[in-house]
């Protein structure tokens, strides 16, 4: 599975929103493979869009790729553990998931809150059980 929320600003009239995508591979996986998401996101099976797509610039994302069976508590373990050893940009493995974040010079200062809006937009398109 591979969950993508960006923040992004409309170059035309300078909206800003968080974008947020889920897509799923139909198998699972050990270790996050290479290739995913940049040669393959996989199918996209739910999203929220404030800002159209199509000519916006990302201001921060965070990317998770993660088994498609995972829990969303695998996930949360991941990116507790990855926010205790790193700052952004980030790009580390925890288990089965890798985490990805980074985010404009301008918005360092509020990092962990932009981390924490993304965050919440990628656990609002997970599944209910």
């Amino acid at each position: 599975m591979y969950l993508a929320a960006l923040h992004v600003r409309r170059a035309s009239s300078g909206d800003e929103g968080i974008n947020a995508f889920r897509y799923v591979h139909g198998r699972d996986w050990l270790e996050a493979p290479d290739g995913v998401p940049d040669d393959d996101p996989g199918s996209l099976v739910e999203q929220s869009i404030e800002v159209p797509p199509g000519g916006n610039r990302v201001r921060s994302f965070l990317d998770v790729i993660a088994p498609d069976h995972a829990a969303w508590e695998d996930i949360r373990k991941a990116i507790r553990a990855g926010l205790a050893l790193t700052k952004p940009p980030m790009n580390f493995t925890y288990g089965a998931c890798r985490i990805r974040f980074s985010l404009d010079e301008e918005l360092r200062p509020q990092w962990l809150e932009e981390f924490r809006v993304l965050h919440d937009h990628l656990h609002a398109l997970w599944p209910s059980p």
